[in-house]
């Protein structure tokens, strides 16, 4: 009796806490790129897949990531990485592509992928700048943006 009592009463108090939450909202996007593209950076705790169709196609210099969602060493530089997209929001776009997904197939060819996570760095033309795998220090991204958008204002 007592048990069920307890169970009653933490099922009560989920049902209130689940009622007076705030509903989620999704930040709106202030103009859009391009259909599809998110509106904010991603989380630092978490990957987020991107569809390929962005590549090269947002006209804005652009990080591609290859990764994989069961990768150790994608895990360690994700925070890197979205600390970095956070950073440079607006400037360049980041586009995270899942080497498990089919779709993706035609890109990690046509980029050379070889391992995760592999990183390619376009203009934005779309035209290859710089190529890495395994996990990168922000220094080494932060130089190699800072002169892809020197070279982009001139």
């Amino acid at each position: 009796m007592v048990k069920r009592l307890f169970v009653m009463l933490a099922v009560g108090i989920a049902l209130a806490a689940c009622s007076t939450a705030a509903p989620a909202t999704q930040p709106a996007a202030e103009e859009p790129v391009m259909e599809g593209r998110p509106s904010e950076p991603a989380p630092l705790d978490a990957f987020r897949a991107d569809s390929v169709e962005h590549v090269a196609m947002t006209g804005n210099p652009q990080l591609v990531e290859f990764f994989a969602f069961w990768c150790s060493t994608c895990r360690r530089a994700r925070p890197i990485v979205h600390e970095l997209e956070a950073e440079y929001w607006g400037e360049i776009d980041f586009v995270y592509l899942d080497i498990d997904d089919p779709a993706n197939r035609e890109a990690m060819d046509r980029y050379g992928y070889r391992a995760q996570p592999f990183f390619v760095l376009l203009d934005e033309e779309g035209q290859v700048i710089n190529t890495w795998f395994g996990v990168q220090d922000a220094s080494t991204l932060r130089t190699a943006f800072d002169s892809l958008l020197e070279m982009s204002a001139n």
